[in-house]
């Protein structure tokens, strides 16, 4: 069920430098350009505020903080504070949860699992920094964000090709075609759906803070084991 039947509440509370400032709760502060994307920035500050609550108690204190989303004046803004393509809706810019243009949201099918995405990117970075393998925050931005698990289309990967995704998932998108970067964010999902299914994804989200210490994220203990052993066996 949609979250945006939650935003009959929000206030639009004032205006802070450029654009207009909503406020739903205590959490989240949305930006939007115009006070003709009220009523759309209203809807995705309430669906924000649902998950921001959720994924603060699953990440714990580390991740909490006030939370800050903007959606873009137009695509060239969009592009010139991501660098991404138009085939994302959302990213994660420091701290910053930028959107596409409202105009575009109001196309996309269901912009708030964008919202929830990015979340799930952000407690991440909260949590760990940068310490966290791209498969992993990936794979687990999808499975949070209540997508539904859509398989890897596959065996999973060795670890020499691990390594492959992962370099894949740092190639800026031009140099990924579409259908490799869908297949490649599926294949995180499945990598996450297993150590889920092993462990449990509180036992999983609870180990990361462990990646600060160690020099290889497959070093990383899992309830016990490496994630190498429970993702490639031994």
């Amino acid at each position: 069920m949609s979250y945006f039947g939650l935003a009959l509440s929000a206030m639009l509370v004032a205006q802070a430098g450029p654009g207009l400032w909503v406020h739903e709760c205590d959490r989240v502060d949305l930006r939007v350009e115009s006070p003709a994307d009220e009523a759309l920035g209203q809807e995705l500050a309430a669906v924000a505020c649902a998950h921001a609550e959720r994924l603060q108690r699953l990440f714990g204190r580390q991740s909490r903080g006030r939370i800050r989303i903007e959606i873009a004046a137009d695509m060239q803004a969009w592009q010139r504070q991501t660098g991404r393509s138009w085939q994302i809706g959302a990213a994660l810019v420091c701290e910053r949860i930028i959107l596409q243009p409202a105009r575009s949201l109001r196309r996309m099918q269901d912009p708030d699992r964008a919202v929830a995405h990015e979340l799930v990117h952000l407690m991440i970075r909260r949590t760990v920094g940068r310490a966290c393998p791209r498969w992993l925050d990936e794979g687990l931005a999808d499975r949070l964000s209540g997508a539904p698990g859509s398989g890897s289309g596959g065996a999973l990967p060795d670890e020499r090709g691990l390594a492959e995704l992962e370099r894949r998932l740092g190639l800026p998108d031009r140099r990924v075609s579409r259908a490799q970067r869908l297949a490649d964010y599926r294949l995180c999902r499945a990598l996450v759906d297993e150590l889920a299914r092993q462990v449990g994804v509180e036992r999983l989200v609870a180990a990361l803070p462990g990646l600060r210490q160690v020099k290889r994220p497959l070093d990383l203990e899992l309830h016990g084991r490496s994630l190498r052993q429970r993702l490639f066996g031994g």
